[in-house]
């Protein structure tokens, strides 16, 4: 399996959530989505928050292979960083937003 990322290099208020979420599209060597893989989003710097509140959660891949969740950027400005790991691989995906100032 192979994984890309869907939206990294956001950038919104900080305190806000990111306007499109973080994804993993997971596929296999063909480039046809890999449906039911779980994966899971762990914040690894900044104080933002996943869909699930918490600084981890786990998304599973729908038919179309994309495992989705929401992120809060920290109150703060400055970078936030969230990794993802694509559960029974080695793949990770590192995200980066930027928390900005009103």
């Amino acid at each position: 399996a192979k994984a890309a990322a869907d939206g990294n290099n956001q950038a919104a208020v900080a305190g806000m959530r990111l306007p499109t979420p973080l994804g993993v599209r997971v596929m296999d060597r063909f480039g046809n989505a890999i449906p039911g893989v779980g994966v899971t989003f762990k914040v690894t710097q900044g104080e933002g928050r996943l869909e699930s509140g918490k600084s981890s959660h786990r998304a599973v891949t729908g038919a179309d292979g994309l495992a989705t969740t929401a992120f809060v950027l920290a109150a703060e400005a400055g970078q936030n960083s969230v990794k993802a790991v694509v559960e029974g691989t080695k793949q990770a995906i590192d995200f980066i937003a930027f928390g900005t100032e009103v």
